[in-house]
């Protein structure tokens, strides 16, 4: 399930100092303009322009209008609708944060223009307006990958802070996990394309989610929250305490679904019979008692509405705390640890959806969709998610 990721080595960063010229003469020339009959603007347009230039002839300054709103829209909108990584990171972590890395990074640049086109997308209307930004989102994203594959690659006599090269990595995993996401969420498959692309090769399903996800904090890929034991011991308190559902505030949609993973190891059995593997058996009920820790999070959190970054830090961590053998399972398409992912599709990444991830779009309705044609194949494996309800991009609701 783990994708493979290329190890990026550092490049020397060159940066030439240009000294900066004192500009004492000119204010001097300026001030001594106030004592004389010389007009004032002749003394300022050497100040602010090469000497071939006046203010009645301005210079020809040749600004990319188009690169600057989509730079402006980024600080001004997109960046406060994007994840943090951590439960409690800083409301301001993609301003002061990855700007700055940005700033030195033309490839980083361009991949956080195409995340700022791809929210006009999403928010427009008018389809001249979605055509001219979607493609302008994918030049920045083409040339984001071609920046970060070159970022990667090793090259010779160049040294640099190990730390700036693991912020480098973290940072341009997050950028890719989101442009990921948006890509599959605002765009339409190029019909009759028989060219594989960076875009075309990396298709949406279950398996390139889950690895775009994983990629986004590589912190998180660090171990379970415990042993076995701790993880159901959790997980049996947190059922235990749903007769005290009003005292806590949650809502009776988050009971149910609860009380829907409380029994779904029982369900499963009488679906599938006894099992073979034992193995397989403990990394299942391991990932529900994972699943139903994070999800219970989210909606306990200060008795109310769970912050956004929350539900979006319990989504992606479920997959990094799940056991190595049932991230095998997924991979294999087992039945049983794909009715799993189901409940996880319908706890966190809907819910994610729903607060205001607009990158998410619709593809919660798709996974649902692949998860139930693999099932299909299962007989009864359809009725252990016959309950969990999704809404699809027209509105209506499927199962």
């Amino acid at each position: 399930m783990d994708e493979e990721e290329a190890t990026e080595e550092d490049l020397l960063e060159e940066s030439d100092e240009q000294p900066i010229e004192s500009q004492e003469s000119e204010y001097e020339q300026a001030s001594e303009a106030e004592q004389t009959d010389r007009p004032m603007e002749d003394v300022m347009s050497k100040m602010l322009f090469k000497p071939e230039y006046s203010l009645c002839e301005p210079p020809p300054i040749d600004f990319d209008f188009e690169l600057l709103m989509s730079f402006h829209h980024f600080c001004s909108s997109t960046q406060f609708t994007l994840p943090s990584p951590g439960i409690n990171a800083m409301e301001s972590y993609w301003q002061a944060k990855v700007l700055p890395l940005a700033l030195s990074r033309p490839w980083m640049m361009s991949g956080l223009l195409a995340i700022s086109d791809f929210h006009v997308v999403a928010l427009a209307d008018d389809e001249s307006v979605v055509k001219s930004y979607s493609e302008r989102a994918m030049r920045f994203f083409a040339g984001f990958l071609a920046g970060r594959r070159a970022a990667s690659l090793p090259v010779r006599g160049t040294l640099r802070d190990p730390e700036d090269k693991d912020e480098e990595r973290r940072v341009g995993g997050q950028i890719m996990c989101v442009l990921r996401c948006a890509h599959w969420a605002l765009m339409k498959p190029m019909l009759g394309c028989q060219r594989s692309t960076s875009f075309t090769s990396f298709p949406f399903n279950l398996q390139n989610f889950h690895a775009s996800l994983r990629s986004f904090t590589l912190v998180e890929r660090n171990g379970s929250d415990g042993t076995p034991e701790e993880v159901f011991a959790r997980a049996s308190q947190i059922f235990r305490r749903r007769d005290q559902s009003e005292v806590l505030g949650e809502s009776e949609k988050d009971i149910a679904l609860l009380g829907r993973l409380d029994k779904l190891p029982s369900r499963m059995s009488n679906v599938f019979g006894r099992p073979d593997n034992l193995r397989d058996v403990m990394a299942t009920l391991a990932a529900i008692a994972t699943l139903v820790e994070h999800y219970s999070v989210i909606f306990t959190l200060d008795m109310g509405l769970p912050p956004v970054n929350a539900v979006w830090h319990s989504m992606v961590q479920w997959l990094s705390k799940v056991p190595e053998n049932f991230k095998h399972m997924v991979s294999r398409h087992e039945p049983a640890a794909l009715v799993v992912v189901a409940f996880w599709v319908s706890a966190l990444v809907s819910r994610a959806e729903q607060c205001g991830y607009w990158f998410l779009q619709g593809l919660a309705h798709k996974l649902q969709l692949e998860i139930s044609g693999r099932l299909r194949e299962t007989e009864g494996a359809l009725s252990l998610i016959d309950d969990l309800f999704y809404k699809n991009p027209h509105g209506s609701t499927i199962r």
